[in-house]
């Protein structure tokens, strides 16, 4: 009796090992076979694909960026670098607001440059002397050209002795350190300018004097040509500083401290493309080699407004660490479904479709083998 019992016993054992072993044996093959999606969810920022940044920096030059987030991470800057001492000003060409649209090549405003402005004032009025001067020689009146070129020359004469001592009292309270460096400068250009024109009057005085007709006009002619070559370098120069759009958007306010005497940097004009959007998402480094081109993204955002069909664009080849110490690399996909605007640098919950993976990878992922 007893070794049947145990005999049963042995048998129960056997089948319950039997079951296991085939429940094991089907959970493995399943394993290999069921396809489960695998997502990567993180916090992502949402930029506008496009934004125009003019900016004030060092607490005088003007910098414009133009960023492309769409394409890749090289942005187009130009460096409006202006002289030591030099006073520059922008101003819009009319009244926006926060909600203000534009259009792609509105002009938005002006940059504009104290000593550009006053360079190429000097030029017209050099350049329509020296006309004056080559229509008397044409005319014959040479005494008439000699009696002008002595008056300029004496009213050169006359600036220069009156910069000479306005540089030298500048110099003396520059040296005790009663004024700054940028007043100082100025005094020392407007001598040395100074000192240029009275040579250039002399020498100019000499030439009538000494000269010939066919010489002197010959030189007036050199002279205009200068003169002109020299205007429309600057009147070039001079188209740079106005501002065109380089697409339709909007003009938002960003809040940067504008008063702060020690802040270096603020923005005077921040133009955003709102027909597209990007959202920039950190993914654990140990996540990278699950991410590719065929990936979707889903971003949900304020009131659980769900955005379906994100992208994959494009990866920094940085890594930064975050906040908690974890390693992450970021990524960048555009979100092209917007039906309504977004606020500018939102972050929203984030999910990463990575694709479908069998059971057995998705534990092994999960587990992080």
């Amino acid at each position: 009796m007893h070794v049947l019992k145990k005999s049963n016993l042995d048998r129960a054992i056997i089948k319950q090992i039997i079951i296991t072993c085939t429940i094991l044996l089907c959970l493995i093959i399943l394993a290999f076979f069921i396809k489960i999606p695998y997502n990567i969810n993180c916090s992502g920022k949402i930029l506008p694909a496009r934004e125009w940044i003019i900016r004030s920096v060092n607490g005088g030059d003007i910098v414009s960026i133009f960023n492309n987030h769409t394409n890749s991470p090289i942005y187009e800057f130009t460096d409006f670098k202006f002289e030591r001492g030099e006073i520059a000003n922008f101003s819009f060409k009319k009244k926006f607001d926060e909600k203000s649209s534009v259009k792609k090549n509105d002009t938005i405003g002006y940059i504009s440059s104290y000593l550009l402005d006053e360079k190429i004032s000097q030029l017209k009025n050099a350049l329509s002397e020296e006309q004056a001067n080559l229509l008397a020689l044409n005319a014959g009146e040479k005494n008439s050209l000699v009696e002008a070129s002595k008056n300029q020359f004496v009213l050169a004469q006359q600036e220069f002795e009156l910069q000479e001592k306005n540089y030298q009292r500048q110099r003396k309270l520059y040296e005790k350190e009663v004024i700054p460096a940028a007043e100082y400068d100025i005094s020392l250009k407007d001598y040395e300018l100074a000192k240029t024109n009275i040579e250039l009057a002399k020498n100019n005085l000499l030439a009538i004097q000494t000269g010939e007709k066919p010489e002197l006009i010959n030189f007036s002619n050199v002279r205009i040509n200068s003169i002109e070559n020299e205007l429309k370098l600057l009147k070039k120069k001079q188209d740079l500083y106005t501002l065109i759009s380089p697409f339709n958007g909007k003009i938002i306010t960003k809040k940067v401290a504008m008063n702060n005497p020690e802040a270096l940097t603020y923005h005077i004009l921040h133009v955003i493309d709102t027909s597209e959007y990007v959202v920039l998402l950190p993914v654990e480094l140990n996540q990278r080699k699950f991410i590719s081109k065929e990936i979707k993204i889903k971003a949900t955002i304020l009131e659980g407004e769900n955005i379906e069909d994100g992208l994959y664009i494009g990866e920094d080849q940085d890594v930064e660490m975050t906040g908690n110490y974890k390693q992450v690399f970021i990524i960048k996909g555009t979100l092209k479904s917007v039906t309504k605007e977004i606020p500018y640098g939102i972050y929203a919950d984030c999910t990463i479709n990575c694709g479908n993976v069998s059971l057995l990878d998705y534990i092994i992922r999960k587990l992080k083998i």
